[in-house]
């Protein structure tokens, strides 16, 4: 994950936007580029004791391995060296599986039947594999996937849907079937990368990772979204009238609403119509009807958890961007 510091001339961190500005005036500072693990980096696992080798802890499949080692000697006069690391890997199922996914350009938050290509090249020896894994697929219904191989639709023996992965269980071994996995899905990032990987049920410990028929082959766009301004989109309260008095009905206002562009989390503040604010809180990532989005509850108190007065109360989102803050507003009325 690459993060991007800009700094004026003092020194100072500033958002890339006034950084940009202070090039008019020849006041720019440096602009750092630090390399991170991404979300998608496992936490380290705990030590290898064993000099002569251990089976290999960190979640797989993955592509690159970071190694920590941390050198100890009895003795001050001699300086600790390490000569050599090796891992040894399982032979591929395949001698190459490629993917790609179509369409490659879609429309934000509009629903969408995408098929995701498996195109394996098997040679003698090869072992061939019966189940696929295609991760970045959050939101996808289970009831929407369908897998066909060579052109021809399969039943297979299972399909599963957790999170933001599609798991098939095929019914027999793929050697040199194109296999295709059609599902519906909505997307509200732009480049959202689709993953897979293809495995042996007899060894279900190697994963081998479908590498894109070409660059860019497996990720998906939504060309319009660069150019929106709006960071905000689909923002609804339900029930518009709540009723907090602890009967159990309309007790409670559901916020939802999805977040364009950045991956920040939002802020949910209630104001009454003085400008007064009531409170605030954080939203929580959610699937909503099939899709990713942000989820908040209100339940008509104010910070220090009294109920409000009735009446009418705003209700704004707010995110913050390199470019400022986005808010989007509604009204939310509590009676009694």
């Amino acid at each position: 994950m690459e993060e991007i510091h800009y700094y004026d001339k003092a020194g100072n961190e500033i958002p890339k936007h006034k950084w940009e500005r202070l090039k008019r005036i020849n006041m720019q500072g440096e602009k750092k580029i630090i390399h991170r693990p991404g979300t998608d980096w496992s936490t380290w696992s705990r030590l290898y004791r064993n000099p002569g080798g251990e089976r290999f802890l960190s979640p797989s499949p993955k592509r690159y391995v970071k190694f920590q080692v941390r050198l100890l000697s009895d003795d001050p006069e001699i300086a600790p060296s390490l000569s050599s690391i090796s891992i040894h890997y399982s032979n591929p199922l395949v001698k190459r599986v490629t993917g790609q996914i179509a369409p490659q350009a879609v429309r934000v938050d509009q629903d969408t039947v995408f098929t995701y290509l498996i195109t394996p090249t098997w040679v003698p020896g090869n072992s061939g594999f019966d189940r696929i894994l295609v991760a970045g697929t959050l939101g996808v219904e289970g009831n929407t996937v369908s897998v066909e191989s060579n052109g021809q639709q399969i039943v297979p023996r299972s399909i599963t849907v957790t999170g933001d992965s599609i798991f098939v269980l095929l019914p027999s071994i793929v050697r040199q079937q194109e296999i295709a996995i059609n599902f519906r899905a909505r997307i509200i990032r732009n480049s959202t990368l689709f993953e897979a990987f293809v495995n042996h049920s007899r060894w279900p410990e190697v994963w081998q990772r479908v590498d894109p028929v070409e660059r860019g082959a497996t990720t998906v766009s939504i060309p319009s979204l660069p150019a929106t301004e709006r960071l905000i989109d689909h923002l609804s309260i339900s029930p518009g009238i709540i009723t907090p008095n602890g009967d159990g009905i309309s007790d409670q206002a559901v916020i939802k609403f999805i977040v364009l562009k950045v991956e920040k989390t939002p802020m949910v503040r209630i104001y009454n119509l003085a400008g007064d604010k009531i409170c605030e809180f954080a939203a929580r990532k959610s699937i909503s009807e099939g899709k990713p989005s942000w989820r908040a509850i209100w339940r008509g108190e104010d910070s220090s958890g009294e109920k409000v007065a009735p009446g009418i109360y705003i209700c704004q989102v707010s995110v913050e961007a390199e470019s400022g803050k986005t808010v989007s507003n509604q009204t939310i009325r509590v009676a009694y």
